[in-house]
């Protein structure tokens, strides 16, 4: 009993961390409150069996499409379920509070597929198999994102939206400087050394009260600097963290965090709102960043600013043309074991995997609702305009990378609890109180953590 109570613990802990890369930031999720959301008055008598979800606390707007194209939508479809969907602004800890009691929701969101490991293995999430098997989900899912979810062979959770770290521009503030799109790692630089000349800001971002926006950026120079090969081989525990290729990719980020390309100065200073709106207001031409940025974006850009956005992955730092994503599920979902109608649950995942829902979601709420599927690419794109369009298009070209197998690993999707704790510690590095092989050694501690615990995911193999 005490070890399963430790490693709760730990869990809670890290699913503490998580919260702000998987909704729309810490600032934002206190906004919310508890409320649930059905598309039948409290107290309905229609007979239907309960079905119950909690979520972070979403905004209006967001609320307004979850209530659209999931709860009204899924309740509609069938005479059998109701769904509610209750907006906490603690989601990630209630649940883990929930989950160690033998309680909590139906479907449980989670801060994405490494973090429902330690969860299926204390037995607190129900094996998907016979419903993957029932309703296609193999067939549907893109296959790295599917086999991330599993544990041991068996399906665990359902991923949620598409996520990448890349590169937001401002179209006018390269169109005004006589700036192309930067097609090599040397031409981004060079536009960003120019950009600083100018008085702009070399990229923006923010971890203002929010340290853990380093593992952003300590999975874009591993993806595109240390590369697939070598990830695929740390993360299995063929090769060790502290490496070459890792330590070169660490250095690089060391560099750009000294040479002022994280905002500079601000990077303690800012939020993902307040730099959002920076890019927005043409004060530099770059935003480093995952696709929830395109929320941030929406939230405080007028219609007009909003197309001036685009997105293109960040050149790889070897030279090589391909357009390399990080593989990354915003989010996840699973089914708590205590769920008296798992069907009920099955079939609302089911729902949610489907080119339609992720359509709908993402004409209200771009950033959020790209699902990994591999029909995404036949949505018709003539339906969006502005920051939607730009969204979609992103995500299926995100689509095309996973499925051609032109992937390395997001850390908050794919680094295990213990390991990705020891990720943020990069600015440790970064204030000279650590060397890189140091916080690399710390890596591998906490990596052989993870294994000792068995809270490694499956790590699906990239094309190499």
């Amino acid at each position: 009993m005490k070890k399963t109570k430790k490693a709760l613990a730990m869990l809670m802990a890290a699913a503490m961390a998580a919260t702000v890369f998987t909704g729309c930031g810490k600032e934002e999720e206190q906004k919310g409150s508890q409320e649930s959301a059905s598309s039948k008055e409290e107290g309905d008598s229609s007979g239907k069996k309960e079905l119950s979800m909690w979520f972070w606390g979403a905004s209006d707007y967001q609320r307004e499409a979850m209530d659209k194209y999931l709860i009204q939508a899924f309740n509609e479809s069938q005479d059998e379920y109701e769904l509610t969907v209750e907006y906490r602004a603690s989601v990630d800890n209630d649940i883990a509070v929930a989950l160690s009691g033998g309680e909590g929701p139906d479907i449980v969101y989670g801060s994405g597929p490494a973090f429902v490991a330690g969860y299926a293995a204390e037995g607190l999430f129900l094996n998907l198999d016979k419903y993957s098997e029932q309703y296609g989900w193999k067939e549907r899912v893109l296959d790295p994102c599917y086999e991330i979810c599993t544990i041991d062979g068996s399906l665990y959770s359902i991923p949620g939206a598409l996520t990448s770290t890349g590169v937001f521009y401002n179209k006018k503030v390269l169109e005004d400087n006589g700036w192309e799109v930067p097609a090599t790692y040397e031409q981004l630089v060079d536009i960003m050394e120019q950009a600083k000349e100018k008085g702009l800001y070399a990229g923006l971002t923010g971890a203002k009260d929010w340290r853990y926006t380093n593992e952003m950026y300590v999975g874009m120079m591993l993806t595109h600097v240390a590369g697939p090969e070598v990830m695929y081989k740390v993360l299995t525990g063929e090769q060790k963290w502290n490496s070459p290729e890792v330590a070169e990719a660490m250095n690089v980020l060391v560099d750009w965090y000294k040479n002022g390309y994280l905002a500079g100065d601000d990077y303690w200073n800012f939020d993902f709102n307040e730099a959002a709106m920076m890019l927005a207001n043409e004060q530099s031409p770059f935003f480093y960043g995952a696709l929830n940025v395109f929320q941030f974006i929406k939230n405080i850009a007028t219609e007009e600013q909003c197309d001036n956005i685009g997105f293109f992955p960040l050149p790889n730092y070897d030279g090589s043309t391909d357009h390399r994503a990080s593989l990354g599920s915003i989010c996840s979902f699973s089914i708590n074991s205590q769920c008296k109608n798992p069907d009920g649950a099955a079939m609302v995942l089911d729902y949610m995997l489907t080119s339609d829902f992720s359509a709908g979601m993402s004409s209200q709420w771009p950033g959020y609702w790209g699902m990994p599927l591999k029909d995404l690419t036949q949505i018709d794109m003539e339906q969006y305009q502005g920051i939607y369009k730009e969204y979609m298009k992103t995500c299926t070209d995100i689509v095309k990378s996973l499925d051609e197998g032109d992937f390395a690993y997001g850390a908050a999707t794919c680094f295990p609890a213990s390991t990705y704790e020891a990720c943020i510690d990069i600015d440790t590095v970064w204030f000279g109180e650590a060397t890189v092989e140091e916080y690399l050694d710390n890596m591998d501690k906490a990596f052989a953590e993870d294994v000792e615990k068995k809270s490694v995911a499956t790590i699906p193999k990239p094309a190499f």
